[in-house]
Order: structure tokens, then sequence, then C-alpha cells
């Protein structure tokens, strides 16, 4: 249970639609094969991508009087390799489906 004044602040990915950055690669990899759909629900960078469900979950804990802020940034990199460098980096699933698949499946993926 939350103590009294106490404050809880937390950062998630919004929805795959706000972040195709992310979303665009994990469905090139479900396309081609290589991993399933996400199950709706299910663990993920985007679980938490719907404000409406974080809210009820923070009130259901307890907390009152939540608010959300969106932060927006941009990624800057020096090129498309230095980008999948960083999104294999970020992204643990996807990572392990990218880092298991043969040389010229990987670049095939990549390109695509």
């Amino acid at each position: 249970m939350p103590r009294d004044g106490g404050r809880l602040a937390f950062a998630v990915w919004m929805t795959p639609e706000r972040n195709p950055w992310a979303a665009i690669p994990g469905m090139t990899l479900v396309q081609r094969g290589h991993m399933p759909p996400p199950e709706p629900g299910a663990p993920g960078i985007f679980a938490l991508g719907d404000g409406d469900r974080v809210l009820e979950l923070v009130t259901g804990a307890g907390f009152a009087d939540s608010e959300l802020e969106e932060v927006t940034f941009d990624f800057h990199y020096r090129d498309a390799d230095d980008a999948w460098d960083a999104l294999v980096r970020l992204a643990g699933s996807f990572a392990r489906v990218v880092n298991a698949l043969p040389e010229d499946e990987r670049q095939a993926t990549l390109t695509r």
C-alpha cells in the first residue's frame, strides 16, 4: 500500500502506432515467420502503452490523483546500421530472435 503523500513515477512506451521504430522490425519478424504475433495483454515493450490501462493499474494500487504526462523525444543515429544495433541492444526478446537467425536471414530482415 502506498504511503500517504508518496509519489510514483515510471516511464513506459506508448502503443506500437506511436513507436514504429520498435513495432515495424517486430512485425517484420512475425511476417517472416521468426516469431509469433504478440498476444494481447502479454508482457512486452508495449504492454503498458494504453494510458487508461496504466491509470487503472495505478489507481487500483491505491495511488490517488494519478496523472499521465507524455514525454516525446527523437532518436538520432549515424546511419541505418547504428539504428539497428541500438534496437537490438534495447529490445531483449527481439534481440534474442534476431541474434538466433542465420546471417543471410538477419540481413534479409534488416533490409526489408
